[in-house]
Parts: C-alpha cells; sequence; structure tokens
C-alpha cells in the first residue's frame, strides 16, 4: 500500500511495491516521476534554477549542442612526388562510419610542400579533401620554389580545413589530393611528416 508520511522533519512518499514509482501530477497529467530505481524523469527543468555543482553528464545523451563525439587521426609518413595537373592522393586516407546522419566532420590537415626545382622561382599547387568520389573543397594555390637570389629549393607546410556535412551513416573514406599548378616537380611529405585529423562533431 502506498503511503505518505510526515513527521517534524521529514515527508515521506512511499510507492509501494517492486517496480513502482511515485509520480507528480498537475490536472491530471503527469509532470514528473521518481522510479523504484531512483532515477527522477521531468518534463521540463528550469536551467534558470538550476545552482551548485552538478553531476558529470555524458555528452552522448545531450540534446540542442554541438558536442566532440570522436577524433580520428593519421601520420602522413609517405612520400609522394607529381608533376600531375589532374590530382592525385597525397596522404594516407581515413575511413570512418558516422554516429549519426547528423554528425559533421571538421577536416584538418598540415602537409609538407616541396618543390623539386633549381629553375622556377615558384610552383605552385592546389590542395582537395575528397569524400569518396566528393570533392570537398579547392584551396587557393600554394607555392615554393627556388630562392631566387641563391637557386635552391624551399620547403612549407600547408595549412588544410573544412568543414563536411555527409549526410549520412554509412562507411565513408576521406583523403587528402593534390594538383601542380604547371606540371613541375613537387614532393609531399619527402623531407618530414605530415598530419591529417577529422573531427567528428555531434548534432
Amino acid at each position: 500500500m502506498s503511503t505518505i508520511k510526515s513527521s517534524t522533519e521529514h515527508l515521506t512518499l512511499n510507492a509501494d511495491g517492486s517496480g513502482k514509482d511515485i509520480k507528480f501530477q498537475a490536472n491530471g497529467v503527469e509532470k514528473a516521476s521518481i522510479s523504484s530505481t531512483g532515477a527522477f524523469t521531468s518534463t521540463s527543468i528550469d536551467a534558470t534554477k538550476l545552482s551548485g555543482a552538478l553531476p558529470a553528464i555524458s555528452g552522448s545523451a545531450l540534446t540542442g549542442v554541438g558536442k566532440l563525439l570522436n577524433i580520428y587521426n593519421v601520420i602522413c609518413s609517405t612520400p609522394v612526388q607529381t608533376t600531375s595537373t589532374s590530382g592525385i592522393d597525397i596522404a594516407e586516407s581515413i575511413t570512418l562510419t558516422p554516429t549519426s546522419s547528423g554528425s559533421r566532420f571538421l577536416l584538418t590537415a598540415i602537409v609538407h610542400h616541396y618543390t623539386n626545382s633549381t629553375t622556377t622561382a615558384w610552383a605552385a599547387a592546389k590542395y582537395n579533401f575528397k569524400r569518396d568520389a566528393v570533392i570537398l573543397r579547392d584551396t587557393d594555390s600554394f607555392g615554393s620554389g627556388k630562392i631566387a637570389a641563391v637557386g635552391t629549393k624551399t620547403m612549407m607546410m600547408v595549412p588544410i580545413e573544412y568543414l563536411d556535412s555527409p549526410n549520412t551513416a554509412a562507411s565513408i573514406t576521406y583523403k587528402i589530393q593534390v594538383r601542380t599548378m604547371a606540371g613541375v616537380s613537387q614532393f609531399f611529405n619527402n623531407y618530414a611528416q605530415g598530419s591529417f585529423t577529422i573531427y567528428e562533431i555531434g548534432a
């Protein structure tokens, strides 16, 4: 038998029986409840009334705010040389399965760009991310070449970034591609390792 008891110090609500909940209603409509295991459930909570230290909350349970779900990273350790003006893969790919179709992915990379030319003063290249067969971003040209006064070659680090919304929960593969702008022989990740990192952001 469920009971309500009071004393000078306590008000006790007891839902008698295994698996029985304590329910709070207003005008015949349930607004909140306390389960037999002690879990509190409410149709709404006024955030302005919350104060003090809150318990740890799982990010996967949050709604209405962005949250970091996963981080994927590879070191781009394979050297590549190309004169292609149509685009080639220059780094290790990342294959992943989105947590949900609403996930977005922040793609970031650092590529080491080196031009194998002592005659071309400025040899440019363009980079893009690729999701499966879809080209996502085509950068402005980045270039390196000989220092004109000395006739030597230079290397530079190229940062690339793109926020992608694939709108799928199926497995996808991301890559980095490059194409030279003048067919000049160029190296990538030849003298130093690059990096490719993807952050999965929940809706």
